[in-house]
């Protein structure tokens, strides 16, 4: 018989959006002094990508009782970026 697999349920997304779209834009805003304009908004959009992927997948593994340690060292990675990001923009 083959396992069934959990889903994270679909209002998870709403919050974890809305957050994640400030962190955009205050990351982006952190790095334009530094980068650019342009680039610093790619760079927080790939940033910001990535953590959403990141939590999403995490959840799902936790769902499904699997191993997340991988995932969340590398998502502690990503979010140190930006994390610099938003320090920069704040001070």
């Amino acid at each position: 018989m083959k396992p069934t697999t959990k889903k994270l349920p679909g209002w998870v997304h709403i919050p974890l959006f809305v957050f994640m779209a400030i962190s955009f834009a205050q990351t982006a805003l952190g790095f334009t002094d530094l980068f650019g304009a342009a680039f610093a908004w790619a760079f927080s959009a790939a940033i910001t990508m990535l953590m959403y992927g990141f939590t999403i997948f995490i959840g799902q593994r936790r769902l499904n009782k699997l191993p997340v340690i991988g995932f969340l060292i590398a998502y502690f990675l990503f979010s140190l970026f930006s994390f610099a990001g938003v320090s920069n923009h704040l001070k």
